[in-house]
């Protein structure tokens, strides 16, 4: 329901908008196109959460159940939104209703990158958690019959699909505003911010008091900020949303799906969306806006 009702919402907006000033025109302020993405999403993630309410994991299911509910329940609350807002934030500030944002498959180079990347910052974080004590993560342990052979293959692609569908709004058109609003650099940051925020309704539905999502949804907004800045120079040294995309899916499946599914850290293995990954990362991010410069382009080459 919160997509149709949200979706409506903006529908109207835009609507009363083209009414006031008609089709044709100046194309809006690069500014006006990224606050609007942002309001849209953040709107249709809350009304959405809102509507779901907590997560149905069934903890006494088998482990592949538990993966199919999971990849499900994640790809509702944030999966969709992103790409509606770019779409709404694109009709508003340039008018025609075509998006693109990166839809091109990359050179196999950089699918190979965006692979090291993100298993490189995944086995770094386990490395640094390691040493500092924590223990390995336990396996998840999947029956080898055909249901949970089937269940554990669609949780998979819904995850593939949602990791698509958040890169092509967070670092699609709306990265191409943001950087054009504040410079490259800049623009980087605040659309790695801003990810991070939009992810409190899935800290406030899975976290058990108000308390730990607040602390949660604080501590993952950092690693977005530096891993937003990571996935941006993949997007824009690639021009396409492929590299970042597989990146975000690798790193899901290896460590954030664990974590929903454990409601909390149980070992190392999702460290790098943790304090162990905020050095890792972190290092990765100052070479990226330090010594990549030549890699990230400018905003209309981008798009």
């Amino acid at each position: 329901m919160g997509g149709p009702i949200g979706f409506g919402v903006f529908q109207a907006l835009d609507a009363q908008r083209r009414k006031a000033g008609g089709s044709g025109g100046a194309p809006r302020a690069p500014g006006q196109g990224w606050w609007y993405f942002i309001l849209a999403t953040l709107c249709l993630s809350w009304l959405t959460a809102g509507l779901i309410g907590r997560p149905p994991l069934h903890a006494g299911a088998p482990m592949a159940s538990r993966l199919l509910w999971a990849s499900l329940f994640y790809a509702a609350t944030m999966g969709w939104q992103p790409i509606v807002a770019a779409w709404l934030a694109k009709r508003w500030r340039d008018r025609p209703t075509a998006l693109n944002g990166g839809l091109r498959w990359p050179p196999l180079r950089d699918v190979g990158l965006a692979l090291a990347v993100a298993g490189g910052l995944a086995a770094a974080a386990m490395l640094v958690a390691r040493l500092f004590g924590e223990p390995p993560q336990p396996a998840l342990t999947i029956a080898l019959d055909a249901g949970s052979a089937l269940a554990a293959t669609g949780a998979l692609a819904v995850l593939c699909l949602q990791a698509v569908t958040e890169e092509y709004g967070w670092r699609g058109t709306p990265l191409t505003y943001a950087i054009e609003r504040w410079g490259v650099r800049a623009g980087l940051i605040v659309h790695g911010l801003l990810w991070g925020a939009w992810y409190a309704p899935l800290f406030l539905l899975t976290s058990p008091t108000p308390l730990a999502s607040l602390t949660s949804a604080g501590g993952f907004a950092l690693t977005c900020l530096l891993l937003g800045i990571v996935l941006g120079w993949l997007r824009l040294r690639s021009r396409s949303i492929a590299p970042p995309a597989i990146a975000n899916a690798l790193l899901t499946i290896v460590a954030g799906l664990p974590l929903l599914l454990q409601d909390g850290s149980s070992g190392a293995r999702d460290a790098v969306f943790r304090w162990p990954g905020w050095p890792v990362i972190g290092i990765a991010a100052l070479v990226v806006l330090v010594l990549r410069g030549r890699d990230l382009g400018t905003a209309p080459a981008a798009r």
